[in-house]
């Protein structure tokens, strides 16, 4: 009984399936939002001037500190170590990386990185602190993920809460 079984079972699975085609028409899903990017800086109308500046205005910070770490292992995320690096950031942003010879400008406040691993650029890509109000702070869950698979548009900056008891915790 077995053996008939699975010779049905084979037959069944064998021969060759069609390949799937691509909706079209009627059948073809619609975006529930005009664009499939949506620009929080084109929100405004036409003819009227953004009251904030652009969001490419506030990664840099002319009152920042100009700052050296000297004396690290630099890991660069491409491979890269750079032994005994500097690593200087102007106006809150690097503008220099660089082995022991690396220049420092004048007046720069400078951190000994000596026994230390410096991995600029990697941060916490997953966090809801400040997003999801913990514990169960329903009234603050702001984070707005489950619309899509991908939600770029959507800026967890926008729903930030600063008093999210996790911000002290962590």
């Amino acid at each position: 009984m077995r053996v008939v079984l699975l010779i049905a079972v084979m037959v069944g699975c064998g021969g060759r399936a069609t390949p799937p085609v691509a909706p079209t028409g009627a059948d073809k899903p619609e975006l529930d939002v005009p664009v499939p990017w949506i620009d929080s800086e084109g929100f405004y109308p036409r003819g009227v001037a953004p009251v904030t500046p652009p969001l490419a205005a506030s990664l840099e910070n002319p009152r920042a500190t100009t700052i050296a770490i000297r004396g690290a292992t630099i890991l660069t995320a491409t491979g890269k170590a750079i032994e005994r690096g500097v690593i200087v950031l102007e106006r809150g942003a690097i503008t220099q990386l660089g082995g022991p010879g690396t220049e420092v400008p004048f007046g720069a406040r400078v951190i000994d990185g000596a026994g230390k691993f410096v991995t600029p650029g990697i941060i916490d890509t997953h966090s809801h602190i400040g997003v999801y109000g913990a514990p169960s702070s329903r009234a603050h869950a702001d984070g707005n993920e489950s619309v899509a698979p991908v939600t770029a548009q959507a800026r967890a900056e926008y729903g930030y809460w600063p008093q999210d008891p996790q911000i002290e915790r962590a």
